[in-house]
């Protein structure tokens, strides 16, 4: 997983630039972080990053920012050991 960071150094400084990573569907949320479509509805479901809508056609329309789900999963993963 590439975790979204694409990070490149500017010639004329010496700056770091996030390029941020938009994941455009639950086809590519699962990808991206190699888990199956029940999960990332888990995620969802317990409050992640992602957002859900609903287009004029009916669909359900999944996006997620690579980063911003990346960091709430590794939250999750500490309050989980915390709370042990």
């Amino acid at each position: 997983m590439g975790n979204g960071i694409e990070m490149q150094r500017q010639k004329t400084s010496d700056c770091i630039v996030y390029s941020p990573k938009i994941l455009r569907s639950l086809a590519e949320i699962t990808k991206e972080f190699r888990v199956g479509h029940e999960t990332v509805r888990a995620w969802i479901d317990a409050g992640a990053p992602v957002v859900v809508e609903l287009d004029s056609d009916g669909r359900t329309r999944y996006s997620a920012e690579t980063m911003r789900l990346q960091v709430w999963r590794e939250c999750q993963a500490k309050d989980s050991e915390d709370s042990d």
